[in-house]
């Protein structure tokens, strides 16, 4: 099922497992028109391990084709100044489904008013998949 995320545009996209919501993800225009962006993906921590995440990519590779787009793209935050064991791991997750490296930015100088929220300075990294 979906709904609208009226906040940053999109579409929210639900997992469920017997009426149980177990993941999620945004899906919204990315940054040209045969593009769609994916961000917050979550998969409930019972269930993680299991392969909904990557159902979840799959349903999403599929919606994206079937519009007719011709790549994915999605940011991923990080700390600047220390390891972040996790983010390197997912980062990993997602070049495994064929996302590949575009660029890296800084936070604080593309959102600055977002920054202002966070508790450390932050960069993103950009990866693209081609459809």
């Amino acid at each position: 099922s979906s709904g609208i995320n009226a906040e940053y545009g999109g579409e929210l996209i639900v997992a469920e497992l017997a009426g149980e919501v177990i993941g999620c993800i945004r899906y919204s225009r990315g940054s040209a028109p045969e593009c769609r962006e994916i961000s917050i993906l979550v998969v409930d921590s019972k269930v993680q391990g299991q392969g909904i995440g990557t159902q979840i990519m799959e349903w999403v590779f599929a919606a994206a084709r079937k519009e007719g787009c011709t790549s994915l793209e999605l940011e991923i935050l990080y700390p600047k100044f220390q390891v972040d064991v996790y983010k390197d791991k997912i980062m990993t997750w997602y070049q495994r489904l064929g996302f590949a490296f575009e660029r890296e930015a800084d936070f604080g100088i593309v959102y600055p008013k977002m920054a202002e929220l966070l508790v450390v300075e932050c960069n993103f990294v950009i990866l693209r998949k081609a459809l």
